[in-house]
């Protein structure tokens, strides 16, 4: 495969990917919802290997822990469970933008890292980590 898509926000996996022998240049894109699906980590990077140092110091100098008093035990296997805490619209949302970044990931190939929030509003702000 050319593309190699992330979307199980576990640091394991992202290590599994980054020690596997990909031996030829791929496109690798990851994407993670936060707590309550209030943002989105996306990271993409075209190289022989998943740089997995890199995407995880690139989300954890962008994140912003949940209060702890709001986060519980994780039921479920998911973000896509039905007992994760978020509305469907807004995993929808980061499905949508998901996406997008993976559209342009493709079009353009390059090491990115964005951190996309939703806003009370609705409306969603990027930043690059």
């Amino acid at each position: 495969w050319n593309v190699v898509i992330d979307c199980t926000a576990s640091d394991a996996v992202l290590k599994a990917m980054g020690n596997f022998a990909w031996v030829t240049e791929r496109l690798f894109v990851s994407l993670s919802m936060t707590w309550e699906a209030k943002g989105m980590f996306a990271y993409s990077a075209s190289e022989t290997g998943f740089p997995a140092i890199d995407a995880m110091e690139r989300f954890m100098a962008v994140s912003v822990p949940p209060a702890t008093q709001r986060v519980g035990d994780m039921e479920g296997i998911g973000c896509w469970h039905p007992v994760f805490p978020a509305a469907a619209d807004d995993v929808n949302l980061w499905g949508a933008i998901g996406s997008k970044f993976v559209r342009s990931a493709i079009l353009n190939p390059q090491k990115l890292a964005s951190l996309f929030v939703q806003q009370e509003d609705g409306s969603v702000d990027r930043s690059d980590a």
